[in-house]
């Protein structure tokens, strides 16, 4: 779903398009924060993540059993539905970051060794709770 981050660029493949994403959205922060925030509810509460593609947008609210994906580079938006549930979204994600750490502790690219530092902590970090959220929602069968 997501590329390992290059030149503060990565590509989100979703259903049948693809679309490259700035570092401009803290994407490895602010995705896994809101998939945590949702799975940590009794109920499948849909997200909405982001990602600024500098000449467009896309929205990409994740629900129990879909996603929907609109696209802002065209008038009207492009919108579309993906038959990706949210569990099946979430361990994409934690798949797809977990695969670099380092490259994501890496996306904002500041020359500051402690920053990266405490970005890669509080990657695991949220990466350890939606690894743990994931596998409690599978055993339950959610």
């Amino acid at each position: 779903m997501l590329s390992v981050p290059e030149y503060g660029w990565t590509d989100f493949s979703i259903g049948d398009a693809k679309y490259q994403l700035s570092y401009l959205t803290d994407i490895p922060i602010e995705w896994l924060e809101t998939a945590v925030y949702s799975l940590k509810k009794n109920y499948y509460c849909p997200f909405t993540v982001y990602g600024d593609c500098e000449t467009s947008d896309i929205h990409c609210t994740v629900t129990e059993m879909f996603c929907h994906v609109i696209h802002d580079g065209t008038i009207p938006p492009k919108t579309y539905f993906v038959n990706m549930s949210m569990l099946d979204f979430c361990k994409a994600l934690y798949v797809d970051i977990s695969r670099d750490i380092d490259a994501w502790s890496d996306w904002l690219r500041y020359d500051d060794e402690n920053f990266r530092e405490k970005q890669k902590f509080k990657i695991q970090s949220l990466l350890n709770e939606l690894d743990a959220l994931i596998k409690e929602r599978s055993k339950r069968g959610d």
